[in-house]
């Protein structure tokens, strides 16, 4: 009898889960079908107990497709609780769990309180910008509470996206006396100290860019520079995403690499930068996936071994899309990172025999390839996004992209050295320097380019597409190709 490999059942059956919770959130499912589909799963699988193992994992994937569909089709039933609530005037206390959303003189705090509804649910609250509150803070409020927003279907459904249940305008809000003890409040702090020890350590520009690259902030980069940023197709450096963490990822490893540390202890050492990293950034829930995925390259150079890495992948969007079953058509930060960390497990084995060719002065070679793989993969979910091809851009990024993880690792260092030693700042701060300035020269130089850029339609991102899908159906069939080589053989 031949037995289907439990890697590849694994494989099948976490696909499953993620295309029916994929399916349910562009096709509204009845809840008849779902049953339907549960049920053939689970015949499918019973039948298997007799005749063969396939037999019983196809049964489970179906089951789990079912599951998928169900999860999905689960989140997107509105929340009653609140509804007897609504257009009541309402005084309670919240905790605020998401960094502040600051535009002008209106602030966005997003809530967590179990004192209107019995359980806990979270609130959109819309006020003056001052007085500033802190993520962490416990603030007491009174107001109207109201719906999501009806009139805007995209907007609804991004707030649904982050478990927002209502939403406040302009009510009164006050700073709980006396606070009640927060991790998230400790972590805000934390980072709100690295910001200004790296403000401190550097000067402008350095200070903008490097906040940017390292926590996605954009408010001390000038405007011209962000429109050089959009003509050169590099927006995303700044864009603090799983991109991004796996760079860090990258360049950790590499630079233990430099000292001849084994693979084991890089993948110790560079796991727990990578945690000091997210408790200094503040810890949020996409900071939180993004740096998983990063912590899964290291797996895949630790490791070696292509399927468990993809396995592991797969496996960690599902248990993500059970979590929060909306990222996965509606959070580009999860997108980003799964395509990022997907091109690297999957592009460099490709080119092993291309690369041994080219030249490796301090070990930067399996770097940039592995920053080369990321972009391939991520290039058409930014044009699809953001509808503008730079025409540079590939050049662009090819100059950039293999010095981006240095960049991010030295301003992580040297904020690090602010907060405890300034010369040891400052020196780091020069090298630091170095390649701010040669990363400016580039997405200038390229930017002035009267034809630098371009508007194209959604569907041109399916050409920059094709080449990922290839090689990702390739590496699928290869799997598949595999198991039906040892049928074919234990048939004849």
């Amino acid at each position: 009898m031949w037995v289907l490999p439990l890697s590849l059942a694994g494989f099948l059956v976490f696909l499953a889960f993620l295309a029916g919770v994929l399916a349910a959130s562009f096709v509204a499912i009845p809840p008849t079908a779902i049953w339907a589909v549960f049920v053939l799963g689970a015949a499918l699988a019973a039948l298997g107990l007799k005749r063969s193992r396939t037999t019983i994992v196809i049964g489970v994937a179906i089951v789990s497709l079912a599951l998928g569909i169900f999860r999905m089709s689960m989140a997107l039933v509105p929340d009653n609780a609140i509804t007897p609530h609504l257009g009541i005037q309402k005084t309670f206390a919240g905790q605020i769990i998401e960094p502040p959303d600051i535009k002008g003189q209106v602030a966005r705090y997003v809530l967590n309180t179990s004192e209107v509804t019995g359980k806990n649910i979270r609130i959109l609250v819309t006020v003056r910008r001052f007085p500033e509150f802190r993520r962490g803070e416990t603030i007491e409020i009174s107001g109207v509470i109201e719906s999501l927003p009806e009139e805007y279907p995209d907007y609804r459904v991004s707030l649904k996206r982050r478990g927002i249940a209502a939403v406040m305008s302009f009510p009164d809000i006050a700073l709980s006396d006396p606070q009640p003890f927060s991790l998230l409040r400790l972590l805000d702090e934390l980072k709100i100290k690295f910001e200004d020890a790296i403000s401190s350590a550097l000067p402008e520009p350095d200070a903008g860019f490097t906040l940017g690259i390292l926590l996605g902030e954009r408010a001390s980069l000038s405007d011209d520079f962000r429109e050089a940023l959009a003509r050169t197709s590099t927006s995303h450096i700044i864009a603090l995403s799983g991109f991004n963490i796996t760079m860090i990822a990258l360049a950790v490893s590499w630079a233990f690499g430099l000292v001849h540390l084994s693979e084991r202890a890089r993948f110790f050492l560079a796991t727990v930068v990578i945690v000091l990293f997210v408790v200094l950034v503040g810890g949020g829930a996409s900071v939180v996936r993004a740096a998983f995925m990063g912590v899964l390259i290291l797996v895949a150079r630790e490791r070696g071994r292509i399927y468990d890495v993809t396995n592991a992948l797969v496996f960690a969007a599902v248990l993500m899309a059970f979590a929060n079953p909306y990222i996965l058509r509606f959070d580009l930060s999860f997108q980003l990172s799964f395509l990022a960390t997907l091109g690297i497990i999957l592009v460099p084995p490709l080119l092993e025999s291309y690369i041994q060719r080219l030249p490796n002065p301090w070990g930067i070679r399996e770097l940039l390839v592995a920053t080369i793989s990321a972009e391939l993969f991520v290039y058409p979910l930014i044009l699809w996004h953001f509808g503008t091809v730079s025409l540079v851009g590939p050049l662009a990024n090819l100059l950039i992209l293999p010095v981006i993880p240095h960049t991010m690792l030295l301003g992580f260092i040297v904020g690090v050295f602010a907060m405890f030693s300034a010369p040891l700042a400052w020196i780091s701060g020069w090298a630091l320097h170095v390649l701010v300035w040669y990363e400016f020269f580039v997405i200038k130089f390229f930017a002035d380019f009267r034809f630098a850029a371009a508007a194209l339609p959604k569907f041109a991102s399916l050409v920059f597409a094709i080449l990922p899908f290839w090689i990702t159906a390739r590496y699928v069939f290869t799997r598949f190709s595999g198991f039906r080589l040892r049928i074919r053989n234990y048939a004849g």
